[in-house]
């Protein structure tokens, strides 16, 4: 992995090619289809240009490159790219899966420059938080790529898959690049602390957890809800729809929750008492808050919506699970069947619904005490030991050297 050992002036060439082909881009659409709108950005494109060719020159002229090329970068970039695809689709249609095969390629990388160079010099915790937020944009960029034609690549494009792959090779170098792991996958070492007893029991706990939110909570008490299941899985909904709707937020919102967690971990890294609570319980409730924006989508209710935010806050567990195993594809693995198993009962499409009766209540709350008392009982003795000792692995501290080892168990 030489390229990780590039000079950040090779990050910024490239940085500053891509601003060029924003420019080129907009420069085009202006030109040939009569848009004189987009000058404006062209204008913006070339000061941001010349502010990053001169931004060393003065010691306050950096920081106004960072934020801008924070801001303006990624969707633009995001938009020409896009622009790129459809243009070569539609002139070069008889070749169009090998064209969208390359457009992904470049699609997966595209915000790594922007990483390695802007992102990489943020070091204030809360402004990492922000950092991630604009850089978090291809996703719902990448239905403009026109590939409807193309049914089985189209699921994976318009469902957000390749997205979330680009996220996580993106948060992979973003961690790197500010001195902390790239491969979000722990060498499997065992310390003195860990327990095999221990790692089962949250693998069976982690089982539970998703069978009882995909076929638990039926009934009108506590008891039945608690211990009855159905299913009503339905071969209608085995679709490939149904399969990369489960692929994408399992990818995707671990990926989200693991370099939350590696900021949390970062910034209160001098409070040692407190650094794995608060990044166990503030990454989910990152996690949780971002289920609002399924207010409205396909009909979802306030209510509802409200409702998922507080019940998928039982996601803290996968928190747990990951800082105890360090294996991130193991939460990824238990989020997808949790999603997928949800998607052969009712369709990848289907909303929450919520009409305020007691099983509603219920279920918002089951799964947060659930939630709650398995991470509690991880926060002490051995156990918060070993999350103790893979937040140090994390961050590199005490000279642990394990880049880019794939060791799975």
């Amino acid at each position: 992995m030489k390229f990780l050992q590039w000079d950040r002036k090779v990050w910024q060439l490239m940085l500053n090619i891509e601003i060029i082909y924003i420019i080129f881009i907009n420069l085009l659409l202006a030109v040939t289809n009569f848009k004189p709108n987009l000058f404006a950005t062209i204008i913006i494109f070339i000061g941001l240009l010349v502010l990053n060719y001169y931004q060393d020159k003065n010691k306050y002229l950096p920081y106004f490159a960072i934020w801008l090329n924070l801001m303006l970068i990624p969707n633009n970039i995001c938009i020409a790219w896009a622009n790129t695809g459809n243009f070569l689709f539609d002139k070069l249609t008889i070749i169009s899966p090998i064209i969208v095969i390359i457009m992904w390629a470049f699609w997966l990388v595209l915000l790594v420059p922007l990483a390695m160079t802007s992102a990489s010099r943020v070091n204030n915790w809360f402004l990492r938080l922000l950092a991630v937020l604009f850089l978090n944009v291809q996703f719902g960029q990448d239905i403009f790529f026109k590939i409807k034609h193309l049914p089985f690549l189209a699921s994976f494009n318009d469902q957000g898959v390749i997205t979330a792959l680009a996220f996580l090779i993106l948060i992979c170098f973003l961690s790197y690049s500010w001195g902390f792991r790239f491969n979000p996958n722990l060498k499997f070492e065992p310390s003195l602390n860990f327990k095999w007893s221990v790692f089962t029991s949250l693998i069976v706990l982690l089982v539970i957890n998703v069978l009882w939110n995909d076929f638990g909570g039926n009934g009108e008490t506590i008891f039945s809800m608690l211990f009855s299941f159905s299913a009503d899985i339905q071969a209608k909904y085995f679709t490939l729809n149904s399969f990369t709707a489960a692929l994408r937020p399992a990818i995707l919102e671990e990926a989200e929750r693991y370099i939350w967690m590696i900021i949390f971990l970062a910034g209160f890294n001098h409070y040692r008492k407190w650094r794995v609570p608060v990044a166990v319980y503030a990454s989910t409730l990152l996690f949780s808050l971002s289920h609002f924006t399924n207010v409205g989508v396909d009909g979802q209710s306030f209510m509802a919506t409200v409702s998922q935010v507080i019940a998928v806050s039982d996601a803290m567990i996968w928190a747990v699970v990951f800082l105890y195993i360090g294996k991130l594809w193991i939460p990824m693995i238990a989020h997808f069947f949790m999603d997928y198993l949800i998607n052969i009962q009712s369709g990848w499409s289907s909303v929450s619904s919520w009409n305020g009766s007691f099983p509603d209540w219920a279920t918002t709350f089951i799964p947060v005490i659930f939630g709650l008392a398995v991470t509690i009982w991880m926060m002490f003795g051995e156990r918060r030991k070993v999350m103790e000792e893979n937040a140090d692995r994390l961050l590199q501290i005490h000279n642990y050297n394990d880049f880019f080892v794939t060791n799975f168990i």
